[in-house]
C-alpha cells in the first residue's frame, strides 16, 4: 500500500500509510506513483526498468499507445512540437517535431 492523495470532483482526500510509497490518484484512479526507492510509474503503480537497481520514469498506457513528450518555450506546445518518444504497439519512435538538428552523442571514443 502507498500514501493516497486523491483529487476527487468534490474534494482532496489523503490516505498516509508508513510504506514510504507515494500514490496520486484523479478521480479515484491511480495516475502517478512514486514508490520507496524513487522510481516514478505515470499509469501504473509499480514502476519498472531493464536495468536492475536503476532510477526509472515508467510511463504506462491503458490504450495501444505510450509517449514521453519534452517542450520548452521555443519548440511550443502543440501537437507535433518538441521531442517525443512513443511507443506504439510494437512500433517504437524518437520523432523530433520541429525543425532543427537532432544529435546523438557520446563522451567516449568511438
Amino acid at each position: 500500500m502507498a500514501t493516497i492523495i486523491n483529487a476527487g470532483t468534490t474534494a482532496l482526500t489523503v490516505t498516509p500509510d508508513t510504506s514510504g510509497a507515494l500514490t496520486i490518484q484523479a478521480n479515484g484512479t491511480n495516475a502517478i506513483a512514486i514508490d520507496s526507492s524513487q522510481n516514478v510509474g505515470v499509469g501504473t503503480i509499480s514502476p519498472t526498468s531493464y536495468n536492475s537497481g536503476a532510477k526509472v520514469l515508467h510511463i504506462n498506457s491503458s490504450t495501444v499507445n505510450g509517449e514521453l513528450k519534452v517542450t520548452n518555450s521555443t519548440t511550443g506546445t502543440a501537437t507535433n512540437a518538441g521531442l517525443a518518444i512513443v511507443q506504439s504497439g510494437t512500433t517504437s519512435y524518437i520523432w523530433n517535431g520541429s525543425s532543427g538538428f537532432m544529435g546523438f552523442g557520446t563522451s567516449d571514443t568511438e
